[in-house]
């Protein structure tokens, strides 16, 4: 996994990578730290299409779970932005 926060206007974003092996029987645990409960959640496979997720959970002010389970196995690194 490589990630980090980017600032921009007033507003914050965090970009992750992710593998197959990433996931916990499909699902993402992505630790945002943006302080904010709920954002936008953006995922791109490995040709850099946006996919929609079967759900995406606000769990807490720094934590949002992705379900990725319908996806099946993901081939090759896939990435998530969690906009504020």
């Amino acid at each position: 996994i490589s990630s980090g926060i980017i600032s921009a206007t007033g507003s914050k974003k965090y970009a992750q990578s992710f593998v197959d092996a990433d996931l916990s029987s499909g699902i993402l645990t992505v630790t945002h730290n943006l302080g904010t409960k709920f954002n936008h959640v953006t995922v791109y496979n490995n040709s850099d299409v946006r996919m929609t997720p079967d759900s995406v959970t606000a769990t807490s002010t720094t934590v949002t779970t992705i379900d990725l389970t319908t996806s099946g196995t993901l081939t090759g690194t896939w990435n998530v932005v969690v906009t504020q």
